[in-house]
């Protein structure tokens, strides 16, 4: 059923890939009794992003981010309740390094904004929102992930208890790898799950040790290549195509969905063993974890001593 493991669900320093599909993830999210966390985005605008298929305004289908955020829609709503995702952007010519805006904020407004100005309705809207950043919005850098580390903890201090997911849409190449690596250290006393997903060429150096990050109180940060991944996730699809013997159109769709899963396993990988740290560190509100969890962390630890099938 798992990937080869030798440490039990949230016992791990350094949190393993453990699952080899999106439905055993999501059976081991259930049995956890993790039915739903506050979502929150950020996403890069920085000039390097011009080159290749980053951020293609001509070809939308073909833009990478576009791709994730597609992906990304057809699971997400089953887990974050309240449908109202506040969505940022940052490395624009108005924020570079140094602080964030909502996604779809107007390049030329200077006046402050609220946190009622990032949010968005529904996965679809956020969709649209970056659809109209890359086609309004000034690319510039250089970057940092410092400012949305940040953000994302007073956006959990905002919601006391609560499970926070904070995706990272970026291409790596980050300016102030010590002060991220800082914030990230300091986030870890906070219910938070960074999932940052990089479209750069290349492993980014900085993403990977924030990755392996020693001194947190838990595992809190996980990294995924999507450049890496995309000729694997090409080739899922094609075996769907080839597999179903639906009409052309449901046969696409099949095929979408096998793709979004598998992207999915790789961003959410590692939420259960996050989910059990925050339980024992204290981090989430008694009444969002499902009253017989202390039962279900006993029965996971015992059952699910991962390495056999």
């Amino acid at each position: 059923m798992f990937a080869s493991c030798s440490n039990k669900i949230g016992e791990a320093e350094v949190n393993p890939d453990r699952f080899k599909s999106f439905d055993q993830l999501e059976a081991t999210l259930h049995s956890l009794g993790i039915k739903n966390f506050q979502s929150i985005f950020f996403i890069d605008f920085s000039k390097s992003n011009n080159f290749g298929q980053n951020h293609d305004v001509v070809n939308i289908k073909d833009n990478r981010y576009f791709k994730i955020l597609s992906s990304l829609r057809t699971v997400i709503d089953k887990f974050d309740d309240d449908k109202i995702y506040p969505a940022y952007r940052f490395g624009c010519v108005r924020t570079r390094e140094r602080t964030i805006l909502p996604l779809a904020w107007d390049e030329q407004n200077m006046q402050s904004y609220t946190q009622q100005d990032a949010e968005y309705v529904g996965f679809d809207a956020v969709i649209q929102a970056y659809v109209h950043a890359v086609q309004n919005v000034t690319f510039a850098g250089p970057t940092s992930l410092c400012n949305l580390v940040n953000a994302s903890i007073n956006y959990s201090k905002a919601h006391p208890g609560e499970h926070i997911l904070s995706f990272i849409l970026c291409d790596g190449a980050m300016c102030w790898p010590t002060l991220d690596m800082e914030a990230v250290i300091e986030a870890s006393a906070y219910p938070i799950s960074f999932i940052a997903v990089s479209v750069g060429e290349v492993h980014d150096r900085t993403l990977e040790c924030l990755d392996d990050l020693r001194g947190r109180k838990f595992d809190n940060f996980q990294y995924v290549n999507y450049r890496e991944l995309e000729a694997t996730l090409e080739k899922i699809g094609k075996r769907e195509l080839k597999k179903s013997k639906s009409q052309f159109e449901q046969r696409d769709l099949k095929a979408k969905l096998a793709m979004d899963r598998a992207l999915a396993n790789e961003m959410f990988m590692e939420l259960p063993d996050q989910f059990v740290q925050m339980v024992k560190l204290g981090y989430l509100a008694e009444n969002l974890i499902v009253k017989r969890t202390g039962v279900v962390l006993r029965e996971v630890n015992d059952t699910n001593t991962v390495g056999h099938e």
